[in-house]
């Protein structure tokens, strides 16, 4: 039981480490859009 919870936490956190991923891209995309600007 207690490995289960464990594992679904670290899936959890790793699915939140790729919306991180996601967010730092977007941001990182629309600074590059003001560069070119």
């Amino acid at each position: 039981m207690r490995f289960r919870c464990s594992t679904e936490l670290s899936i959890m956190n790793y699915q939140l480490q790729i919306d991180d991923l996601k967010v730092w891209g977007k941001s990182n995309e629309l600074s590059v859009i003001n560069y070119q600007l």
